[in-house]
């Protein structure tokens, strides 16, 4: 008898990685995102949240996409890259998301 799947949904992981974490770093760089608007700022809060979620779920293999696939292919340099993801690693919620929210205000050309 065949052993069942252990790992969930067979290929939820890449829909995770390729639509979800794709979409949620799209969101801050829309041309009408406000970081001044109250609901935008909670928009970022919950994109920090999931992000932080897929992390800590997904572990060594989130790590490595983050680091070896998605962030590289966004133009992201190794160093930035390798400080986003230790701290979506190392911190709490509340520290991330606050750290998420300066990195996006950072990026961000002024207005």
């Amino acid at each position: 008898m065949a052993q069942p799947n252990t790992k969930g949904l067979p290929g939820f992981e890449q829909y995770i990685y390729e639509r979800i974490v794709t979409t949620v770093f799209r969101v801050p760089s829309l041309p009408e995102f406000n970081l001044k608007d109250a609901g935008h700022g909670q928009v970022l809060h919950e994109v920090a949240n999931l992000l932080q979620t897929v992390f800590k779920t997904r572990g060594t293999e989130a790590y490595d996409y983050f680091l070896g696939v998605f962030l590289p292919s966004q133009g992201w340099p190794q160093e930035t890259a390798l400080d986003f993801t230790g701290k979506l690693r190392d911190l709490d919620a509340k520290g991330f998301r606050k750290y998420f929210t300066e990195f996006v205000r950072s990026s961000r050309p002024e207005s």
